[in-house]
């Protein structure tokens, strides 16, 4: 996993890059909790230069939802494509997150 943190426009802007995958873990808690620290009040997920994301990835996006919802964060995920959209579609995660595209 490759990733960039910006804020940008009153919210934290997370740009993922590359895969998401199991060994990512330690990162991804890392980048969470350091993102969360100052009680954003929306972080962005962007995965827009995201290849691949396992379902290890899908299981990091909840725990993000539930550590967001304790700071009162909401969490938007931006952008996915391909086969990272592809399995957001399949864990029906647009029940649980609202993801948008942006043209």
């Amino acid at each position: 996993m490759k990733y960039e943190v910006k804020s940008e426009s009153g919210k934290i802007v997370l740009y993922l890059s590359d895969q998401l995958i199991h060994s990512d873990r330690s990162t991804f808690d890392r980048v969470v909790g350091e993102t969360l620290s100052g009680r954003p009040g929306q972080v962005e997920v962007n995965f827009g230069g995201l290849t691949y994301m396992d379902s290890a990835g899908l299981g990091f996006l909840l725990t993000l939802r539930e550590q967001a919802k304790k700071t009162g964060s909401a969490v938007v995920l931006a952008d996915p494509k391909g086969t990272v959209r592809e399995m957001l579609d399949l864990a029906r995660f647009d029940t649980l997150f609202s993801i948008r595209q942006t043209v």
